[in-house]
């Protein structure tokens, strides 16, 4: 809920969503490169999912930060 978290939580939980998705992402690629994943498998629509998901909670953690500064 908006109001619960001080600027420095959000901060905090934006590194870390931002760390596991650089992280995420460069896993995706070592697979893909590596072949050990297969276009439209499983595996790969759970990453992309959880990419989609922590993009997500990215640009609404950045959207709190903009609104607390704000105002």
């Amino acid at each position: 809920m908006p109001g619960e978290h001080t600027v420095d939580d959000l901060d905090q939980a934006l590194r870390a969503v931002e760390s596991m998705l650089h992280k995420l992402v460069k896993s995706k690629q070592t697979l893909e490169t590596k072949g050990s994943i297969r276009p439209g498998s499983s595996q790969q629509t759970l990453i992309d999912r959880r990419i989609a998901a922590l993009r997500i909670s990215q640009s609404l953690i950045r959207t709190e930060l903009d609104r607390l500064a704000d105002g």
